[in-house]
């Protein structure tokens, strides 16, 4: 299976937001389901940076625009539509994560 893209894009770093934007592989799967941890490694406490994600769509590679549902707080499923790709992605309020990207943390990330 190819790899997930990411493209991060801070065009108004003044208001603390970060731009996701995903290119996802289907293998076929008439759906695919995009999640994000809630919990960060090496630590026990449920931090839900899922609740800081705003606008979550998708299109397919002709640009048409697919069904994105949440169906759990921390999980969004997309409808491909037969595409082979999905470009999936949406705003984060990132807060002090960026301050601290080069230190390899990564708070509120899409994954």
């Amino acid at each position: 299976m190819e790899p997930i893209r990411y493209v991060l894009s801070f065009t108004a770093p003044h208001t603390h937001y970060v731009e996701v934007r995903a290119e996802v592989p289907t293998s076929g799967h008439r759906e695919v389901e995009l999640m994000m941890a809630v919990w960060t490694p090496g630590s026990y406490l449920i931090r839900e940076y899922e609740r800081h994600v705003e606008n979550v769509a998708a299109t397919g590679a002709d640009g048409a625009a697919l069904t994105v549902s949440k169906r759990t707080k921390n999980r969004w499923a997309v409808e491909t539509g037969g595409a082979a790709t999905v470009f999936a992605g949406g705003a984060t309020a990132a807060g002090s994560a960026l301050g601290t990207a080069s230190s390899g943390s990564c708070q509120g990330c899409v994954t």
